[in-house]
C-alpha cells in the first residue's frame, strides 16, 4: 500500500475534506489514522475551512447566541429612546397634575410634593442643553403652575378676593426674540367685563441655564400697578418642545424666602428667532464663557498672589529671628 503525498497538506485533515483526495493518493482508501500519519505541518488553502467537529459544535453555539443577541437587541430599545420615553412620562405627570391646581392656587401638600419632585427628576434627565440659547425658549406658554400662588399674576388677581372679582383668569407668557417676554392674565371682572393684566419686561441671559428679567410695572384697564421696575433671576431646571420648567432665584437669603418653581405648558409653535438674532446669541454665550474663564483664572491668580506674599514674610520672619 502506497500513499504520494503532494508538497502541501493538511495538519487538521478532515476525511470529508474534498482536498484531501487531491494530495493523497493511493491504491486503497486511507484511514483517519493514516492520513494524520502521513500530513506534513504545511499549512494548506483549505485550512481556514477544514474545522473538528468539537469546533463546528462551538462556533454554531456561539454564531446562535450571536443572532440571539442580535436580534433583542433589534426590538429592545437604546438607552437615548428609553430616556426619551421616560422624560415624555415624566412631563406627562407633571402637567397633568399642575393642570389640576388652578395654576397653584388650589393645590395641595401632596401634589405639590409631586410637582417638587417630578420637577428635579426632570432636571436630573436632562433637557435641551444650554436652554437660555435654545429657540425652544420662545413662544407662548401657559402659567400651569406657581408654588407661590401670587407670584404668577400678582397679590392683588391671585389673592382669594382678588379670583372672585376677576374671574375666569387665565394665566400667559409669551417670549419673543430677541428679548422680550410679556406676563399676562385675562379675566372677566365681576363675571362680565372682559379685561386683561399685561406686564412686559427684557430677557438679559447670564448662563446657559439662567438668565435676569427686567419688569415693567404691570397695568389693568391702563392704571399702573407695582414699582416702577423689578429685577429678577431664574433658572431653567428643564425646556423641551411640551413644557418649560423654571425656578425664581432670590437675590438675597432672606428670612422667609425661597426658590419659586413655575411650569409652564407651551401654547402653538416655537418663536424661531431670525439668524440675527440667533447669532447674538451666540455671542452673549461665548461672552458669558469668557467672562466665566476670566474670572476663574483671576481668583486662581490672586490665591497663587496671596500664597507668594505669606512666603515672602515667612521668610522675612526667619532671617530676622536669626
Amino acid at each position: 500500500m502506497v500513499y504520494t503525498v503532494r508538497s502541501y497538506s493538511c495538519h487538521n485533515i478532515n476525511p470529508n475534506c474534498a482536498s484531501v483526495s487531491n494530495r493523497l493518493t493511493g491504491t486503497t482508501s486511507p484511514t483517519h489514522v493514516q492520513m494524520r500519519a502521513v500530513a506534513i505541518a504545511t499549512r494548506c488553502p483549505c485550512d481556514a475551512l477544514t474545522i473538528s467537529c468539537r469546533q463546528r459544535r462551538r462556533l454554531s453555539g456561539r454564531q446562535s447566541l450571536q443572532a440571539r443577541a442580535g436580534l433583542l437587541s433589534f426590538f429592545l430599545p437604546t438607552k437615548q429612546s428609553t430616556n426619551k420615553s421616560t422624560q415624555a412620562a415624566l412631563v406627562k405627570d407633571l402637567l397633568r397634575i399642575a393642570s389640576e391646581t388652578n395654576s397653584g392656587a388650589n393645590a395641595s401638600q401632596g401634589q405639590r410634593q409631586d410637582i417638587k419632585n417630578l420637577a428635579e427628576q426632570l432636571q436630573e434627565a436632562g433637557g435641551v442643553e444650554n436652554p437660555v440659547y435654545n429657540d425652544l425658549t420662545w413662544g407662548d406658554y401657559e402659567v400651569t403652575y406657581s408654588s407661590n400662588p401670587r407670584a404668577a399674576g400678582g397679590p392683588i388677581l391671585r389673592s382669594p378676593p382678588g379670583q372672585i372679582i376677576f374671574s375666569n383668569q387665565q394665566l400667559r407668557q409669551t417670549l419673543n426674540p430677541p428679548e422680550t417676554l410679556i406676563n399676562s392674565v385675562s379675566f372677566k371682572c365681576l363675571g362680565l367685563f372682559p379685561g386683561n393684566a399685561k406686564q412686559p419686561a427684557v430677557i438679559q441671559p447670564l448662563t446657559g441655564n439662567t438668565y435676569k428679567i427686567t419688569l415693567e410695572p404691570a397695568r389693568i384697564y391702563g392704571i399702573k400697578l407695582g414699582p416702577e421696575s423689578t429685577e429678577r433671576t431664574f433658572e431653567v431646571l428643564y425646556l423641551d418642545e411640551r413644557v418649560r420648567v423654571v425656578q425664581f432665584l432670590p437675590s438675597s437669603p432672606a428670612k422667609g424666602s425661597e426658590p419659586v418653581l413655575f411650569v409652564l405648558r407651551r401654547l402653538g409653535a416655537v418663536h424661531a428667532p431670525k439668524q440675527e438674532h440667533r447669532q447674538r446669541n451666540v455671542n452673549n454665550m461665548f461672552s458669558a464663557w469668557t467672562e466665566s474663564a476670566r474670572s476663574f483664572a483671576g481668583s486662581s491668580k490672586s490665591k497663587a498672589g496671596l500664597a507668594t506674599q505669606a512666603e515672602r514674610r515667612f521668610s522675612q520672619q526667619k532671617s530676622a529671628s536669626r
